[in-house]
């Protein structure tokens, strides 16, 4: 594969570890169990990793895939490293188009709205350059980087596109529902 056998999986679940194991993955240890909630985020958990196992802090890059994106193909995750790797990039992040144009994006304050961008709220969506999100599917680090930063914005940062269809992050009922639907009726 593509990773041979450097495939790590971070859980506190006996289950899932046990899980992983039987796939390949390798689970060496229980990760905290404070890092699975707020204000702790994917930065705490590869930081917890290199203290955890430290002899992987000599690897060039990790490469971190968020398993909240089951649609995500093997050939994105290729082709997002063929583009690290040719971009001289620090980080690589993977982003997804944003169907309304975030510079018509607005906060709502006591009822009104207040323009986050005055200048271009009038204008129409093709007028605008397009916008993109951070879909965290895909992060490729450079380790030696990383650990220096301890997070993951390291500039330069390059993006890979992936199309909104695979790009349904799940963290809600709904959001379980709509990938469901999209897997089952992909071949339609």
């Amino acid at each position: 594969g593509l990773f041979g056998d450097n495939i790590f999986l971070s859980t506190e679940s006996h289950k899932i570890k046990k899980i992983a194991i039987k796939y390949g993955a390798k689970v060496p240890y229980l990760r905290n169990k404070k890092l699975s909630h707020d204000p702790y985020g994917v930065s705490d958990v590869l930081l917890e990793f290199f203290e955890k196992q430290p002899e992987y802090k000599s690897f060039d890059i990790v490469v971190i895939l968020l398993p909240t994106f089951p649609m995500i193909l093997s050939n994105d995750i290729k082709e997002a490293l063929t583009l690290f790797i040719k971009g001289k990039f620090k980080t690589l992040m993977s982003v997804t188009e944003m169907h309304h144009n975030t510079l018509r994006s607005v906060y709502v304050r006591d009822y009104k709205i207040v323009p986050l961008f005055a200048d271009k709220i009038s204008k129409k969506y093709q007028e605008l350059e397009k916008t993109y999100t951070i879909n965290g599917a895909i992060t490729i680090i450079k380790i030696k980087d990383f650990l220096i930063a301890k997070n993951y914005f390291i500039y330069p940062i390059g993006a890979y596109n992936i199309p909104i269809k695979r790009s349904v992050d799940i963290d809600t009922k709904f959001d379980y529902m709509l990938a469901k639907f999209l897997m089952e009726n992909k071949s339609k």
